[in-house]
């Protein structure tokens, strides 16, 4: 949608997101010159989910604005995104 001073655009958004490969959300590691190692262990590993999200950005002038909502709908319960962000030019 377009007006003389002012332009506002829609976006909605799908899709579905999977893991590929098998590698483990895990590292060895060690402080330089040390003969100890530990390992570093991701705290929640990523699953396949499907993904929604819809956002709407506004901009007219010296002023322009972004909200947006994502969500991820996954076996082990779900996840909800919200941003916003204003932009002033000078």
């Amino acid at each position: 949608f377009t007006t003389d001073n002012a332009v506002l655009k829609t976006e909605v958004s799908g899709g579905y997101r999977s893991i590929l490969s098998a590698t483990p959300y895990q590292a060895e590691v060690s402080y330089l010159g040390s003969d100890e190692s530990f390992m570093l262990v991701a705290q929640e590993e990523v699953e396949d989910a499907a993904l929604f999200g819809a956002s709407l950005m506004a901009e007219g002038g010296a002023v322009s604005g972004h909200i947006g909502y994502d969500f991820e709908k996954r076996d082990n319960g779900d996840a909800h995104y919200f941003g916003a962000s204003i932009k002033l030019k000078f």
